[in-house]
Formats: structure tokens, C-alpha cells, sequence
């Protein structure tokens, strides 16, 4: 072989020889960078688990306040119903009660008449009689 072809081969050779260390180099950047996103996967895994059982609290807190407010809900609905049978009794009360009080006002307009009319008679009956 000849001194070019030497020269050439080992140039080659440190080419590929620096072309390899290169690669290498970047392997390992490439593979520290996969083990630093894995680290940071692992904890944004850790973090989505920990939200994941808040959720699940907060999610079984909001059914039991769900039943709670239903359970108020079913309470006001029958404290409605009952304020609405207490005011169509006081409504029917007041319209007896109402009823009387007329009935009594046109009786006591009679007995009133009727004095006014006997007072009337008693007195032309003194005047008869002194006559």
C-alpha cells in the first residue's frame, strides 16, 4: 500500500473515529435527557395520582352535600305544602269568621230597627194614653 493510501485510511479512521465520539457524546445527552423526562414523568404521575384522590374526596364530599341538599330540598317541599294547608285554613277561618261578623252586623241593623220602631210605638202610645 502506499503513503497516500495510509494517510487517507487514517484520516478516514480519525473521522470516523471522531464521528463515533460524537455520536456517543450524544447518546449520553440523549440518554440523560430520556432519564431526566422519565424522573419528570414519574413526579407528574405522582402529582396526577395525588389530584386524582382529591378529586375522588372532593367528588364523594359533593355526593354527600348533594344528598344533604336533597334531603333539605324534600324537608322545604313539605314545609311548603304544610304553610299552604295552614293558609288555606286560616283563608277558610277568615272567610267563616267574616261570614259571622256580617250576619251579626245585619242582625244587630234589625234589632236596631226594631227598638227604633218600639221606642217610636211606645211613645205614641204615652201620648195616647195622657191624652
Amino acid at each position: 500500500m502506499s503513503e497516500e493510501k495510509l494517510d487517507r485510511i487514517e484520516d478516514m479512521l480519525s473521522t470516523l473515529i471522531l464521528k463515533v465520539g460524537n455520536v456517543l457524546t450524544e447518546q449520553k445527552e440523549m440518554k440523560e435527557k430520556q432519564e431526566s423526562m422519565e424522573k419528570e414523568f414519574s413526579s407528574l404521575k405522582g402529582e396526577f395520582n395525588s389530584f386524582k384522590g382529591e378529586f375522588n374526596s372532593l367528588k364523594g364530599e359533593f355526593s354527600s352535600l348533594k344528598g344533604e341538599f336533597d334531603s333539605f330540598k324534600g324537608e322545604f317541599d313539605s314545609l311548603k305544602g304544610e304553610f299552604t294547608s295552614f293558609k288555606d285554613e286560616a283563608n277558610t277561618r277568615h272567610q267563616e269568621v267574616m261570614t259571622k261578623l256580617t250576619e251579626m252586623q245585619a242582625d244587630q241593623d234589625h234589632i236596631w230597627d226594631k227598638t227604633v220602631k218600639n221606642e217610636r210605638d211606645l211613645g205614641i202610645m204615652k201620648n195616647l194614653s195622657k191624652l
